[in-house]
């Protein structure tokens, strides 16, 4: 499958080699992709969380329909949650969502939370 994206949008802030990326938001007929972390300047370096909405912009934003769409959807764990690393020439993707979080009674030692200290890149 491929998205259509024919728009971006970026909050950001340069500082010490490091683009930090607040609200990056790329935008297609139908998709919609939401990201945050940084990019290290001198390697190319990517840290971000990134969330893919395959259906994000279809339909009316008002319209009746979609808003119980949202309503439905929103207790739902959004699964296509990553976490993003690597270079833009070599990404590795790791999925946020794991399934052993939702089992009840599971031991607590093997849940893996994210955790966003991750995104801060080492020098």
């Amino acid at each position: 499958t491929s998205f259509s994206l024919n728009q971006m949008h970026a909050d950001f802030k340069l500082e010490d080699g490091l683009v930090r990326f607040k609200d990056l938001e790329i935008n297609g007929p139908r998709t919609r992709i939401e990201a945050l972390g940084s990019m290290r300047l001198e390697n190319h370096a990517l840290a971000m969380r990134v969330s893919v909405f395959p259906f994000g912009n279809t339909g009316d934003p008002d319209s009746h329909i979609r808003r119980l769409k949202e309503t439905l959807m929103r207790p739902i764990p959004n699964i296509l949650e990553f976490e993003l690393t690597g270079t833009p020439e070599e990404q590795q993707w790791r999925s946020l969502y794991d399934p052993r979080n939702l089992i009840p009674g599971g031991d607590p030692r093997n849940l893996i939370p994210y955790d966003p200290r991750r995104l801060i890149p080492q020098r």
